[in-house]
């Protein structure tokens, strides 16, 4: 009921719009970057819901924006909302709601910061955030079209680039009251497939408009009619063989209209009106526009059943595109055109008629404030015209003063002023304040009128006193009304203006000897620096200043400010006179240690170990180093009152020690002479005792005298300064080495054989007694051999070697492996199995372990029930070869009964030996499974399983075929009694 209420209420403000008053306004919104408006609708409580985006922080956030307004444009209430990662978030539609509130659509890049998501919202009446809801994945995702259905639901269209999507794909989106998802559907091909627009039909479908690539056709207009679950009716594309698209769609009894553009061969970009059935067959296209780019975003029905069309035209109006409003008769044929701007870039998105007759037109404009992008609307009365236009007034520049103004006692101050506006503006009201090092209001008003898009500068005829100079910052606003939300009337200048400075305070300088001097000077003020009182050329700017190279002391001058200048104060760069240098003498020492210095001079010296700066680190002639490590370099200086001669170098070497030389010591058996070797740089002495005694010899090698035990030698360099230290050398007498013990190896034909030696010290292997190859290191070794062969074994302990130990390997034949016959018997019984070999046979009853059952080439099993395999193997000498198997297999015998004998009253009788038989045999020659007989006689079958195995049964068949009366009496006896034979009579 809400819903039919709604309809009624907008039946009835259309219905009376030529009795109200067509109020006309325009409104500018301004912000820092950037504000779009997109989309509009009239409120039933009265007054309207703008909806956009503004970039009022940066051009990088992007913040959804609404306006609601009454009648006459003014402002109530304004809602903006930025995303989580404070990026993009836009609006494209909002429509009123059947609870009071508001619906939205568009799309966010703050969810991820990485791709757009499609977006929707609901705010209350009052402007409050209800919910808001995101859809999307990795790629681009983007709402731009919302509807509410009479059931509270939504229904949401736009595109998506996101898997499962090929490329772009249309889609729509059916959500609950709370914008949860009921359903999601895709529309279109693997191509470019979107949707700008949806509304919905009188049989709950719905009708979707957008734009699809058709192939050599180019983008063609895509409208899809879907039923109320989503699933497609019907596509249709079509258009021109350019570009086509559908950007608005009006439901009709009978039918639709689509409004977009197209860029047909023979028109350009055009704005483009097609009527269709309601099974989507066109019934008349309109083209509108110029030679320029033109085009339609929106289209409505007027109260009188014309259409109302909105977009933006490059074709009409000034250079740059401008806003646009074209109003058509039933049949598409024009009935008046309408342009908006100025001269820079205006575009229209939304245009909608009014219940008072008039229509609302949204967008943006740069032709009618500070920046590019400016939101804009416009209420215009029924034949399209603005009487009301945008009154728009700012202070635009502050004239003066300026930074290069000097502070004076009368400072003038002149404000440019800007008319934005469309209208003429007399008697400006203009205010600035003033700031910072003063503080002061001056209010004047601009005397004449300000023609619209003009300027003009006002002076002040009030004066600022900026004698001190300092910072002011200046902020000039008109205070007439403007047609402007926020109220953007101001401009803001902050400036340095520079005083008459004070003098700075200078600080003399000295060096010793010739060279340049640093003069320093302190102002709050820029320093300038001359060589004369007054005039001449300026040397240098700031607070230091380097003289030239000086021979005398000399006389400089300094200000503080340039434009306007302090006096100028003196400041002096005194040169004085520096010590002779002393003469000094450099000492030396072995190792590390202290090392005493001299040098003299006619005035006092002091000592550094530092060519400048540091600390003294004695004074006098001499001076005694701290202990050193290297060798180091003092600095002896001598001085007067004023001034230091040059830091002498003197330098403390400490000479190198040599490096300890490099020792080999040497091993040998028993008693004799040994080598002992040392490796170094510098000349090496052989020593017996670790300190004092006397040299043995001189070189990298020494022989010792004979020895009979161990003894330690000492190996010391000399670099012709200093000596190493003594390292000790030993000549080892050792023992002779102990011989492994080995065991001779035996193995049953070629293969791997493995060699073992037991010793306390490291074992060699070779294959000769002396001379020979090192076949392995180690207690074992490995090898493949086809015959015997004998290996030699020798340990040692690193010094002295064990005598050769021989070890023999031999490789006696193998035996040959069996060849078995395995057997088979019917029913349990004995098996006969046999085995052939060169060698002599044993068998098993297991593969391995097991008990010996026989020998020979057969054996004879004792009775078997089942199958079971033994096993073959032959050996040869203590050789024996692999165990072979040999199955002796024990078959079922098969089971046949015929059936006892019996007597059959017919002429035919069906006798079955059973199923599965490999083969059946009848005593009638037969060979099938059962046979039919028509005489009496005995009857015999033989089966065959299917392993060879037979089983024979008879049965005795007597075929009565008719009877007669006995009409004699006799009497047989049968013996035995009872028998279970067969007898004929």
């Amino acid at each position: 009921m809400r819903f039919l209420r709604n309809l009624f209420f907008l039946t009835l403000i259309f219905a009376s719009g030529n009795t109200e008053a067509q109020a006309t306004w325009e409104k500018l919104f301004s912000a820092r970057q950037s504000d779009v408006f997109r989309s509009a609708r009239e409120v039933s409580t009265g007054g309207y819901i703008i909806a956009g985006y503004t970039a009022d922080s940066s051009v990088n956030d992007t913040d959804a924006f609404v306006v609601r307004m009454n009648v006459t444009g003014d402002t109530t209430w304004t809602f903006k909302y930025n995303g989580p990662m404070s990026q993009k978030d836009l609006l494209y539609k909002v429509i009123p709601t059947l609870d009071g509130g508001f619906a939205l659509c568009g799309y966010s890049s703050s969810v991820t910061g990485l791709s757009d998501d499609a977006m929707y919202m609901k705010l209350n009446s009052s402007g409050q955030l209800q919910w808001v809801k995101f859809w999307g994945g990795s790629g681009k995702d983007r709402a731009q079209d919302i509807i509410e259905l009479p059931n509270g639901n939504f229904a949401v269209v736009g595109y998506t680039t996101s898997s499962p999507a090929l490329y772009y794909d249309a889609f729509m989106l059916l959500l609950n009251s709370s914008g949860d998802t009921l359903w999601t559907r895709r529309y279109g091909a693997s191509s470019y497939d979107d949707a700008n627009t949806v509304r919905l039909l009188t049989d709950g479908g719905f009708i979707l408009g957008g734009q699809s690539y058709n192939g050599a056709n180019g983008f063609d207009q895509f409208l899809v009619r879907i039923n109320n679950d989503g699933d497609t009716l019907w596509t249709k594309r079509m258009g021109s063989i350019s570009t086509d698209n559908i950007e608005s769609i009006l439901v009709l009894p009978n039918g639709f209209i689509l409004a977009g553009g197209t860029n047909s061969a023979t028109t350009g970009d055009d704005g483009y009106i097609v009527k269709t059935d309601t099974g989507g067959v066109v019934i008349w296209a309109k083209v509108f526009g110029g030679s320029f780019p033109d085009d339609f975003h929106t289209v409505f029905q007027t109260a009188g059943g014309n259409f109302i069309a909105c977009g933006t035209t490059s074709s009409t109006g000034p250079l740059q595109p401008n806003i646009w409003m074209l109003k058509t008769n039933p049949s598409g044929d024009s009935l008046w055109s309408k342009a908006f701007g100025g001269d820079n870039h205006d575009h229209g998105y939304c245009g909608i008629p009014t219940s008072d007759g008039g229509y609302l037109v949204v967008g943006h404009t740069g032709s009618f404030g500070f920046y590019n992008e400016e939101a804009i609307v416009i209420k215009t009365n029924s034949t399209g015209d603005v009487v009301n236009k945008l009154k728009y007034t700012s202070a635009w520049l502050l004239a003066t003063p300026t930074a290069s103004t000097c502070g004076s006692a009368s400072t003038q101050v002149s404000v440019v002023v800007r008319n934005f506006g469309e209208v003429n503006v007399a008697n400006v009201p203009t205010t600035v304040l003033v700031s910072g090092s003063v503080t002061a209001t001056l209010n004047q008003t601009y005397p004449s009128t300000l023609v619209a898009g003009d300027l003009d500068t006002l002076v002040f005829t009030t004066t600022i006193n900026t004698t001190g100079g300092g910072t002011f910052t200046f902020n000039c606003y008109t205070s007439n009304d403007n047609d402007v939300f926020p109220l953007r009337n101001s401009i803001a200048t902050t400036l340095t203006i520079e005083g008459y400075a004070n003098a700075p305070t200078v600080t003399n300088n000295s060096r010793c000897g010739a060279g340049s001097v640093t003069l320093s000077a302190a102002s709050t003020s820029p320093v300038y620096w001359f060589t004369t009182p007054t005039g001449g050329t300026l040397l240098n700017t700031g607070s230091t200043f380097n003289t030239p190279f000086l021979s005398a002391t000399t006389t400089y001058y300094v200000q503080s400010g340039y434009n306007c200048p302090s006096a100028r104060n003196p400041i002096v760069a005194t040169i004085n006179q520096i010590p002779a240098d002393p003469i000094v003498n450099d000492s030396d020492r072995c190792g590390p240690g202290t090392v005493v210095l001299t040098a003299t001079a006619a005035d006092p010296i002091s000592w550094f170990n530092v060519p400048t700066g540091g600390s003294s680190l004695g004074s006098g002639n001499s001076f005694t180093t701290p202990v050193i490590n290297t060798s180091s370099t003092f600095y002896a200086e001598a001085h007067n009152a004023n001034c230091s001669s040059p830091r002498i170098p003197v330098v403390a070497t400490v000479n190198n020690l040599p490096a300890n030389p490099t020792t080999t010591p040497a091993i040998r058996c028993g008693a004799g002479t040994l080598t002992l070797l040392a490796t170094a740089s510098d000349s090496v002495f052989w020593y017996n005792t670790n300190s004092g005694g006397s040299i043995l010899a001189v070189g990298s090698s020494f022989t010792t005298s004979s020895i009979s035990t161990t003894t330690t030698y000492y190996a010391q360099t000399d670099n012709g300064t200093c000596l190493s230290a003594r390292i000790p050398v030993i000549a080892t007498i050792t023992t002779s080495g102990v011989d492994p013990v080995i065991n001779s190896v035996v193995r049953c034909g070629p293969g791997i054989v493995t060699l073992n030696a037991v010793s306390q010290d490291p074992v060699t292997w070779y294959d000769a007694p002396s001379g020979g190859n090192i076949l392995a290191v180690g207690n074992s070794y490995s090898l493949t051999l086809n015959a015997s062969a004998t290996f030699y074994a020798q340990s040692g302990n690193g010094t002295c070697l064990s005598n050769m130990v021989a070890v023999l390997v031999t490789i006696s034949p193998a035996a040959t492996d069996p060849v078995t016959v395995s057997n088979h018997r019917c029913g349990a019984g004995i098996v006969t199995l046999s085995a052939s070999s060169p060698n002599p046979i044993l068998w098993y009853d297991a593969p391995s372990g097991g008990n010996q059952i026989g020998n020979g080439t057969t054996i004879t099993t004792p009775l078997l029930l089942a199958t079971r395999t033994y096993y073959a193997q032959s050996y040869l000498g203590s050789c024996f070869s692999n165990p072979i198997a040999a199955v002796a297999e024990v078959f079922n015998i098969p089971a046949i009964n015929l059936g006892a004998d019996t007597m059959i009253n017919g002429t035919s009788f069906t006798i079955d030996a059973g199923p599965g038989m490999s083969t059946y045999l009848w005593s009638t020659g037969e060979t099938t499974q059962s046979i039919s007989i028509s005489y009496t006689d005995t009857f015999c079958a033989t089966i065959t399983s299917v392993e060879g195995c037979t089983k024979s049964d008879c049965i005795f068949i007597d075929l009565i075929t008719s009877t007669f009366e006995n009409s004699f009496n006799s009497q047989l006896l049968l013996f035995p009694h009872p028998t279970s034979g067969n007898i004929s009579i």
